[in-house]
């Protein structure tokens, strides 16, 4: 199986009810045109999950070096973003995302402001 796009949510001033989406062992991707996207994860397993975002660009130090962002077993919610398209974006404008230590209770969602 190929890595999945994540559907993007736009968040509007009365709100939005958010959807997270499984997680796809082989990873995923969104569209980021703008760089105003926000990542949410949740885990539902009884261990930590990393969640690891490519950076194919150097950062504003001159360095290429991705994102990790661990997820607390059980309960687990994390809130991630911005996401700056000169470090994140790859050539077409998706941000690549891979999952390090599997995908079990994982789930995603992507909210554009």
């Amino acid at each position: 199986m190929a890595a999945t796009e994540i559907t993007k949510q736009s968040l509007v001033p009365g709100g939005i009810t958010v959807t997270f989406e499984a997680c796809n062992v082989d990873g995923n991707f969104f569209l980021n045109n703008r760089g105003t996207c926000e990542i949410r994860i949740k885990n539902t397993d009884t261990t930590q999950k990393t969640v690891h975002i490519a950076s194919p660009k150097a950062c504003n130090q001159g360095y290429t070096h991705p994102l990790d962002i661990v997820v607390p077993a059980t309960t687990g919610e994390i809130s991630a973003g911005i996401y700056d398209v000169s470090r994140f974006n790859d050539t077409s404008n998706y941000v690549q995302i891979t999952y390090t230590d599997g995908i079990t209770g994982l789930t995603i969602a992507v909210i554009e402001y």
